[in-house]
């Protein structure tokens, strides 16, 4: 069960769901002021089956792209999932089980350990991974994601899925590591390098 009482917005069909810095015994709370509301904790390595599931053409449309998006974030151990939910802005929702958070969390402690404390950390993280589970869900909903699955430039879609990935990291509030750090300073370093080259291009023509 999700322990972590910071939740990410989302909304789908009549539930709801957040991750927020309230207090979880006020939440609880929230039953009584309106009776209306149900309040529940969410298994969120479960929270993309009550998505809608995308019918055979679609998934069909999207098959490269979801396999290019394993192979890319497997170095962070996240799978990757595709559904369709609310609101169609939100391109990605990124959840993670206790141990995946735990998993995290060594891993940054790592970047900032000695070589003794290293290897403390990774005989710790040995119980965990087995039991750790995280996962990116995109959005077919969202425009930009079926654009992506259109994409023929295998590097420009590496990079988008990444930052995407990123991007869903931020937006749940988990703190980025050395590896998602560097992916970010270096996309938006090329994301500013292709609008530099893109005006170039066309003040020549």
């Amino acid at each position: 069960m999700e322990r972590s009482i910071r939740r990410h917005l989302h909304r789908q069909r009549s539930r709801s769901g957040f991750r927020t810095g309230y207090d979880q015994e006020l939440l609880q709370k929230l039953p009584e002021i309106f009776p209306e509301y149900k309040v529940e904790q969410v298994d969120v390595s479960q929270l993309a089956e009550d998505f809608d599931e995308l019918s055979l053409n679609e998934r069909e449309e999207v098959f490269e792209l979801i396999k290019q998006a394993d192979l890319v974030l497997q170095t962070f151990r996240c799978s990757v999932e595709i559904r369709k939910f609310q609101p169609a802005q939100l391109p990605t929702l990124y959840t993670a089980n206790d141990q995946a958070s735990f998993m995290r969390s060594i891993e940054q402690s790592k970047d900032v350990a000695d070589d003794l404390w290293s290897g403390v950390l990774d005989r710790i993280a040995a119980d965990s991974t087995v039991t750790s589970y995280s996962q990116l869900c995109l959005n077919y909903n969202n425009q930009l994601i079926r654009r992506l699955a259109r994409i023929a430039q295998p590097d420009l879609l590496k990079r988008s899925i990444e930052m995407l990935y990123v991007q869903a990291l931020l937006l749940g509030h988990y703190p980025l590591g050395s590896q998602e750090m560097n992916i970010l300073t270096g996309g938006l370093q090329s994301l500013i390098e292709m609008a530099v080259n893109n005006k170039q291009d066309e003040n020549r023509d």
